[in-house]
């Protein structure tokens, strides 16, 4: 039968030495105060750790969790567990951003090819902008034309291979006159090829284009002069380009046009065009985004 001891102090026969003998068991219920040398608590979990509260309190923090690390709270008063850049890291290419101020967070992997971008703020990944030509297009004068004028008929899309197959979307042609599949910045080249029979004058070769579907301008001038007698003959070939801002595809339009002050034009000069290879023939690359 245990027996109940109540008294104020408790000293030893000797000095200030109290003995528990061998085999027994002296229990403080409450725990030992801080200023006797105790801790004042009862229990303690495996992994607790201690810190003063107070001059004379001691507490306890309870473990945190795998690969968590040990840091002051944002209000300097007391240690806390806090997820490291370890614990985050859950898979392989994760990468670490702030998330508020003083706050980590995990950005998971992207997928391949893919770039780190910002949305809202915020990091993320998102598909690569495409990079280069996004179309390139040729088309040819399939047959000769004499005389001036703008080359209103036999155009095709170059068909002879391997120039059979072009980049992104086709340019259109009507009666001449050429409308680009997008909006952007394009780039816009003639290379004309012209046999002079006779006579003498100049040649001017254009680039014309609009911004309304109706007025032209001219972009580019190209200037050659032949001369000639009678029965002898030029095969000139000359070429220009410019680049074109187009902000409409159904009013920014090009077409090519010549002109000449040869006394008998349509006699004496003749734009050279063939169906299975470029002599008289446009040149379309969309260069980047308007």
């Amino acid at each position: 039968m245990a027996s109940t001891l109540k008294v104020d102090k408790i000293e030893g026969s000797t000095g200030s030495t109290v003995t528990i003998p061998t085999g027994q068991t002296l229990t403080v219920t409450d725990g030992i105060p801080v200023a006797s040398g105790g801790t004042g608590l009862a229990s303690f979990t495996t992994g607790d750790i201690l810190y003063a509260t107070g001059s004379t309190t001691l507490a306890k923090l309870g473990k945190g969790t795998g690969l968590q690390g040990l840091q002051t709270n944002s209000g300097a008063t007391a240690p806390e567990w806090a997820n490291s850049p370890q614990s985050l890291m859950t898979a392989a290419g994760d990468i670490l951003y702030a998330s508020g101020a003083n706050t980590l967070a995990k950005l998971a992997k992207g997928s391949d090819d893919e770039v780190l971008t910002l949305a809202s703020g915020v990091p993320s990944w998102a598909e690569a902008a495409s990079g280069g030509l996004t179309v390139a297009d040729q088309w040819r004068l399939t047959a000769n034309r004499d005389g001036p004028g703008v080359l209103t008929a036999n155009l095709e899309q170059c068909d002879t291979a391997p120039n059979d197959s072009f980049l992104g979307s086709a340019m259109t042609e009507s009666s001449g006159v050429f409308t680009f599949p997008s909006t952007g910045y394009w780039y816009v080249a003639v290379n004309w090829m012209m046999h002079a029979s006779g006579g003498s004058g100049y040649n001017v070769n254009t680039i014309e284009a609009t911004t309304d579907n109706s007025s032209y301008v001219v972009m580019t001038n190209i200037n050659t002069r032949s001369q000639q007698s009678v029965g002898q003959g030029d095969a000139l070939s000359w070429s220009g380009n410019c680049i074109i801002d187009v902000t409409d595809v159904s009013n920014v339009k090009v077409k090519f046009n010549h002109v000449s002050t040869s006394a008998s034009p349509t006699a004496d000069q003749t734009s050279a065009g063939d169906s299975t290879k470029n002599e008289t023939y446009f040149t379309f690359m969309k260069l980047g985004d308007t």
